[in-house]
């Protein structure tokens, strides 16, 4: 099974993997996910505080064989090759229709 973390403002459900930790914040995930190790971030772009790419970019410091996929709704280009640069393995877009 695939240890996996989310940093997301709205929380993310999985039931396919683990998850090993969820983080309202950049600040909460550079704290803690370096001594979960990983397999696989979910990384928002819009945190409160550090932005979700420049934490990507702290992370991989610590966790250069964590896969840290960006789940965001921005689709510019700039975001994207940003977060690419940062270190992020991929980039997902949140297209999911709202509950009614």
């Amino acid at each position: 099974m695939t240890g996996c973390a989310t940093v997301s403002r709205t929380g993310c459900r999985l039931s396919a993997v683990s998850c090993v930790g969820r983080y309202a914040n950049a600040q909460e995930a550079l704290q803690h996910l370096p001594g979960q190790r990983p397999d696989v971030v979910l990384m928002d772009i819009n945190l409160p505080g550090m932005s979700g790419i420049e934490c990507v970019r702290r992370l991989k410091e610590s966790l250069p064989e964590t896969n840290i996929l960006m789940l965001t709704v921005y689709e510019e280009p700039d975001k994207i090759f940003a977060s690419l640069k940062a270190g992020a393995s991929g980039y997902m877009l949140k297209r999911t229709p709202g509950r009614n």
